[in-house]
């Protein structure tokens, strides 16, 4: 429905063997972008980080890959300089980076060559990135409420900085009630829109009666 340029695949794994095996699956289902997360879970270091995306983009044919930095949940750092060693791979495209402020993903967008493509993970400081250089920002939070977001990246592409101050009060309603994109208030905001999203597969704490009596609020007034 959405073309092959404008799904992005991720085929990121603990293991090279298993990203690799995910990588080539997805290459055959047609994916020509191709999002990774780095290893996780037991470190990798700037070698094998490199052998990581050099044995992904060996079997990603044409596709690209974009490389997703978040530190926080894989115990892996990436520097700057280390993104920007990542990026001479001919593959490699781009890069997600979550968990981190403007400031600092700012930071690997100047190390960067300026054909790289940065995104950030932090919905709330969306339109400030893009205003200081970014690419763009992949939003878990536009998922539930996708109509703030569109209206902010309209706002910045058209120069309105009404409009611009006007959604992103709005941005930041819909990332305070989701909790900053807690799955389960996600979750349940879609079933809220009729739009049943199943349980939650992994281990959170279900949505109290306050922040579903928030949610139902958030979805008439920001949907």
């Amino acid at each position: 429905m959405f073309g092959a340029d404008a799904v992005y695949a991720h085929v990121g794994a603990a293991a090279a063997r298993q990203a690799e095996r995910l990588t080539a699956q997805a290459v055959a289902l047609g994916a020509r972008r191709l999002a990774a997360i780095t290893p996780f879970y037991l470190p990798a270091d700037p070698a094998a980080l490199m052998d990581y995306y050099r044995r992904l983009a060996a079997v990603a044919g044409d596709a690209r890959i974009y490389v997703y930095l978040f530190a926080a949940r894989t115990g892996v750092s990436v520097t700057p300089g280390q993104l920007a060693e990542l990026a001479t791979i001919p593959a490699v495209a781009g890069a997600k980076i979550s968990g981190e402020l403007r400031a600092v993903v700012l930071q690997y967008v100047d190390a960067v060559p300026d054909d790289f493509e940065v995104y950030s993970g932090n919905d709330v400081e969306f339109g400030d990135f893009v205003r200081a250089g970014g690419t763009g920002a992949v939003s878990g939070v536009s998922s539930v409420f996708p109509r703030p977001f569109l209206e902010l990246a309209d706002a910045l592409r058209s120069g309105d900085e009404q409009g611009i101050c006007a959604a992103q009060d709005r941005v930041e309603r819909a990332v305070h009630v989701t909790g900053g994109g807690n799955i389960a208030l996600l979750k349940a905001a879609l079933s809220l829109q009729g739009l049943p999203a199943g349980p939650t597969r992994v281990a959170l704490d279900q949505p109290t009666a306050a922040q579903l009596h928030s949610l139902r609020t958030a979805v008439n007034d920001l949907t």
